[in-house]
Order: structure tokens, then sequence, then C-alpha cells
């Protein structure tokens, strides 16, 4: 049974979905039980038709944790079994529990979630909370994969884990350089993990909560909160370290991605890691397009953008990220097409060559 807190005393709850994490749950409630300066933490963890020990290690943890528990054992209909549903109904159950218990005496109430099989930083509800105390409604932590504790992970692979990370690096300093954003300023990063993802109750209940796609969920609720005009800070403090396994719970998820990799090392990956050129044309056009929106004149950017003019006139409307968002998915002029991995090296120079040329320090890892 879980703890109840008073009214007031709870202002930040955990959500976290498990299927099947008996290897690496431990660790991931431990790196909770550690957190500095964790009075009104609580954490909801949603037991999803486990069927090995994880609920029983979930149970013991629960009684002796220390702060308030809720599991909640599911079993998933088929068509529903993934990991967007999973963690959807973790949020939502979190999301009760807060209201359940009242205004919060020391602010606004905070939804986290994190993965089964990743460990957060000591201060990572601490930095979390600084970041929205700061003036964001949503936080993207930093995650890392942790190599250290993979000794079975091929070289050429952590090689490649290890370069991506750099160059994704590179490209967020590019992006601070050619549209910088207030509210969220350098040093940035660009991920939105759900080993570290974190909002206001009010933003989750404004957005309508997390979309519930199989695969990307944890982006889907990134382009929500900015959709939406709210203001999501990519937070480098605020750090995870996630497994590198290549069997997940997830179909299409990070570890059938390694898998992948593992098997074709010529694959690429994210599109979003595009050469460093088309990287800095694609943040200049945002710059232009957020000022032309801020103006009331997005359509007179339309030859830029490669689109007609009545496309962009319905756009001025919602919020920029959101006409941004629509813009991206219709213009072929902007269509992301990932680095090879054979190339990362030799993009990784022109990036930072650029950044000099901009006037840019080098990237903040």
């Amino acid at each position: 049974m879980p703890l109840h807190p008073g009214p007031g005393l709870l202002d930040a709850v955990v959500a976290i979905p498990v299927r099947d994490e008996a290897d690496h749950l431990p660790a991931c409630l431990e790196a909770l039980a550690q957190q500095q300066q964790s009075a009104g933490l609580a954490v909801l963890l949603l037991l999803n038709d486990c069927r090995d020990g994880s609920a029983g290690i979930a149970r013991r943890w629960a009684a002796s944790a220390g702060i308030p528990v809720l599991l909640q054992e599911v079993r998933l209909p088929p068509a529903a079994r993934h990991v967007g549903e999973a963690r959807g109904q973790a949020l939502d159950a979190a999301a009760l529990w807060l209201e359940a218990c009242g205004p919060s005496s020391s602010g606004e109430a905070l939804l986290l979630t994190t993965d089964a099989d990743s460990r957060v930083a000591p201060d990572w509800l601490q930095a979390n909370r600084r970041a929205l105390g700061a003036g964001a409604d949503a936080v993207a932590g930093f995650v890392e994969y942790d190599l250290a504790a993979a000794p079975d992970l091929p070289p050429a692979l952590a090689a490649r884990l290890q370069a991506q990370a750099r160059y994704a690096a590179l490209l967020a300093r590019i992006d601070s350089l050619a549209d910088a954003e207030p509210h969220d300023p350098w040093p940035r990063h660009r991920m939105a993990s759900g080993a570290s993802l974190a909002l206001t109750l009010a933003a989750y209940r404004r957005i309508g909560g997390l979309p519930r796609l199989p695969v990307g969920e944890d982006r889907a609720l990134a382009a929500a909160v900015q959709a939406a005009g709210l203001r999501l800070r990519h937070a480098p403090e605020v750090r995870v370290a996630t497994s590198c396994r290549r069997l997940g719970r997830a179909a299409g998820g990070a570890a059938a991605t390694l898998a992948r990799w593992q098997a074709e090392p010529e694959l690429t990956g994210d599109p979003q890691l595009e050469a460093p050129g088309a990287a800095w044309r694609r943040a200049v056009l945002r710059g232009q397009a957020r000022a032309a929106h801020a103006r009331g004149g997005l359509a007179g950017l339309a030859p830029l953008l490669g689109l007609e003019a009545a496309i962009l006139d319905p756009l001025q409307g919602p919020p920029f990220a959101a006409a941004w968002q629509e813009v991206e998915r219709r213009s072929l002029r902007l269509a992301a097409r990932a680095v090879p991995p054979a190339l990362l090296p030799s993009a990784m120079l022109a990036a930072q060559a650029l950044i000099l040329r901009r006037g840019g320090v080098q990237a903040w890892r």
C-alpha cells in the first residue's frame, strides 16, 4: 500500500512504466531514493504484466523507501501493449494522485518520468525544480548511454554512440547561434527522452496528457508542450544514465535501434543528425519564420520555405511552435537527412568550423 502524505505535502511524482525489468529496476529505484532535497517527492510504478521478479522488487522497495510509493499492476490489452500507453497511464495516475493531495505549499505541482532501465543523477529532482523555477513549463533532461556498465557492447557501436552524442551537442550549439530562444538559452541540448521528462501538472493538463504512441511518445509530448505555446527547456544539468541493452521491451524503441546498428553498422541514425550546413539553414529559417510569425506575416516567407502562401496563412493563428511543426511536416525543402555514420568525423569538423566562423564557442560537452 502507498504512503499517503497529508494535503499540500506532495508536490512531485515520478511515474515509471515497468515491464519485466528485474535486472535494472533496483538501480533505478535506488537512484530515486538517493535524491537530494527530496521533500514532497513520491514515486508511482506502473507494473505492466510483469512476469519476472519486478513486482516483488517494487513491493520490497516500497516498504522501505521512506517516501510515498504507489504500485499499480495492470495488464494492457494487446492493441495497447506499448510504452506510450504504459507511460501515459502512469502519468495520468500520478496527476490524479497530485490532485488528490490538494494544492502544494511549495509551489507548482510537478510530474516527472524516467525509465526502469535508467539511473537519474542524485540532483535530478533538484535540477528539474530549478529549471521550472526559472520559468520553464517542461524540462527535457540530458540522457547518456551507460557505456561503462555494458562491457559486452561492441567497440564500434560504443564509438558510434559517443560520436553521435558529440555531434548532437555541436548541432545544438548551431541552433543556439542561429535561432536563440530566451527560455532555452545556451548551454542546451536537443533531445526529448522518456528517460528524463518533467512538466508542471498544469502543463500536463493543458496538453491533454501524453500522446499514446507505440514509439516516440516522449518526443510527441515535447512537441505538444511547444505546440501549446508552453516553454520547454532542454537542460544539460538534468542528467540520466540509461542502459545500452539491445533486447528491449518496446518494438522500435532504443534497444531495437541499437540492435539494428550493431547488425548493420552503416544504417543511418536520427534524421535530426543532419549535415551542419543543413542544420544552420534550418535554424536560420526557423528564426526568420519566428520573427515573421510575431509580425503577423508568415506567408511572406513562402518562397524560402518552399510552400504556398495559402498553406502558411492559416498557420498565423496558432503558437509559433505549432506553426513551425506544420511547416516542417509539409515542406520538402526542410526534409531532414541524417549524416551517414562513416561521415560523422568529417561532419563534426565542419560543424566546429561553422561554429567558430559564427563567433560561437565549442559545444558544452
